[in-house]
């Protein structure tokens, strides 16, 4: 597995590191608190975040090319139940996986499904 250090230089380099507000204008939120949204889908466990420099900050690709949370993330969420989080959980996600000789963040698109069963095998469900 990558190491948490080595995983916030690839998620940055490969997908960026977002912060809420970002989110949000990517989403297209035009509310009040704009941010809102983005809270709500990471209380909701639907994207998660890692911190940098003492604030969340969002990886990329737990968002589709709408700015809307990707299904799968929150699929993963749920199944790894708590067991990873923050920066352990995105070295997950962008360390090849033994199940899927792949990376899963490489199939967040092409095949949501593996992802799901290789964090079920994750945690020997």
């Amino acid at each position: 597995m990558v190491d948490e250090e080595r995983a916030a230089s690839v998620v940055g380099e490969e997908f960026g590191l977002l912060s809420a507000a970002e989110v949000a204008r990517r989403a297209g939120s035009r509310g009040h608190s704009r941010t809102l949204a983005v809270r709500r889908w990471q209380q909701g466990r639907k994207v998660f975040a890692v911190p940098v420099a003492g604030l969340d900050h969002y990886p990329g690709f737990c968002f589709g090319a709408d700015g809307r949370p990707r299904p799968v993330i929150g699929e993963v969420l749920a199944t790894l139940d708590g067991k990873l989080s923050g920066w352990a959980l995105a070295a997950w996600f962008v360390s090849t996986a033994p199940g899927l000789a792949a990376r899963p963040v490489d199939l967040l698109d092409s095949d949501p499904s593996r992802v799901l069963a290789e964090a079920r095998r994750a945690v020997g469900r």
